[in-house]
């Protein structure tokens, strides 16, 4: 048999079975459906204004499994008629789910609390949201995944044809690259059960001792294990950065929130009183929450203290490192100034807010601050964060030297001594 002939055996390549990634879906469908009832609290915090954000970083992590799948290259669009439809029907299915969701949310507002088959019609549609949303996602990721496998496979070959080319020749580089990949998906299997055993284990420890949010984090361990058992542990160069964003979408444990929450309340009231008095006008802080401006008291409360919006901030700027390409040097600096910077942009909402307490009206204030706000400020921390990004770029400049041959350097010298 000829090497030609050795590269399109699927034996010896495994990478090329097809199946490779539908076990990888399946195996992904049954470690979140054994984690619903921790899903279903964290949706309960989805509910609220502090993790309300929640909801979305599930489709985020499934985006950057999806912009990866070309070897960690970012690239978004369909590459051929198959991801073209495969895109489309996933697209279909997240789009039922919203609108089931939305039709939930407005059915249980508008039903009566006795009203018994409004309310029940509403969870129903909550279930067929929550069952859409779970299913586009892992359907989506599947086909991610069945992406990178034929890009590997692929890659894999041309090395083979390198390989034959330079040092191996013959059925001896056929062998050698099967056996290797045979290996490598074998040895990944391990780790991957090993990974999955110990989320099991960390998840069950949780459990006993009534951590509710530990249980939560330890679902993107439990789904990182799933996908190296099943397509090996090359897999964890495309896939780790979804699974560090998944962490973003589960609460804090309520010791660490409150420890977090009483500081940037202060800081927001603080730093918020400075920026109205800049403005002249007459403003100070009242114990430790609450700012007065003039015959207005405005409260810093929870919702307000910015926590959101760092976490939201910090995804952001993560996801952003992960797919724009960004100098090594750059990456710890950019993921640092994401907190000063959300915490600039709450500051700067409380100031608007004063300021039309003061120049405006009451309901103005109430309106941007609840309604405009939400979309305006993480457009104020991306254009922020755009700003440092040029200002690194340009902080330090390139000077591209020439190399002068020895005759020329030389020449200026025996002119000189003549």
């Amino acid at each position: 048999m000829s090497a030609s002939d050795r590269q399109t055996t699927p034996a010896d390549f495994p990478l090329e079975q097809p199946r490779l990634a539908w076990f990888f879906g399946v195996l992904l469908a049954v470690v979140v459906w054994s984690y619903w009832n921790s899903l279903s609290e964290a949706a309960i915090a989805w509910r609220g204004a502090q993790y309300s954000h929640g909801l979305f970083v599930p489709l985020i992590a499934t985006f950057l499994l999806w912009v990866r799948r070309l070897g960690g290259t970012f690239d978004w669009q369909w590459q051929t008629t198959t991801e073209k439809w495969r895109l489309v029907a996933v697209g279909g299915v997240l789009a039922l789910a919203w609108f089931s969701y939305i039709a939930s949310e407005r059915l249980g507002q508008q039903a009566a609390p006795g009203e018994a088959v409004s309310l029940t019609a509403a969870s129903g549609l909550g279930f067929m949201a929550a069952m859409l949303y779970a299913t586009g996602l892992l359907t989506w990721a599947t086909f991610a995944a069945d992406s990178w496998l034929q890009h590997s496979l692929e890659s894999e070959k041309q090395r083979q044809n390198d390989e034959d080319k330079t040092h191996l020749r013959g059925e001896l580089a056929g062998e050698a690259l099967a056996s290797g990949t045979q290996t490598a998906l074998v040895r990944g299997r391990y780790v991957g059960l090993f990974i999955l055993i110990v989320a099991v284990a960390l998840r069950l420890a949780s459990a006993y001792v009534g951590l509710d949010v530990a249980e939560m984090w330890t679902l993107p361990l439990a789904l990182l294990g799933a996908g190296v058992c099943t397509i090996g542990w090359r897999s964890l160069r495309w896939s780790w950065p979804a699974v560090v964003v998944l962490f973003f979408a589960f609460p804090l444990p309520f010791g660490v929130e409150r420890t977090i929450l009483v500081p940037l309340q202060g800081i927001a009231a603080q730093g918020g009183a400075y920026l109205l008095q800049s403005l002249g006008l007459e403003a100070s802080t009242e114990g430790a929450h609450f700012i007065r401006l003039g015959e207005f008291q405005l409260g810093v409360v929870e919702q307000c203290s910015g926590l959101r919006m760092t976490t939201v901030f910090i995804t952001l700027v993560f996801v952003y490192v992960v797919v724009v390409p960004t100098p090594k040097w750059q990456i710890p600096v950019l993921l640092l100034s994401s907190i000063p910077i959300a915490l600039a942009v709450n500051i700067l909402r409380i100031t608007v807010m004063g300021t039309l307490y003061v120049y405006g009206s009451r309901e103005l204030a109430q309106h941007v601050f609840h309604d405009w706000a939400g979309y305006l400020m993480p457009l104020a921390a991306v254009a922020l964060l755009l700003l440092l990004r040029v200002l690194l770029d340009n902080l330090f400049i390139k000077v591209e030297e020439q190399d002068v041959p020895l005759a020329q350097r030389l020449e200026p010298a025996k002119k000189g001594s003549t």
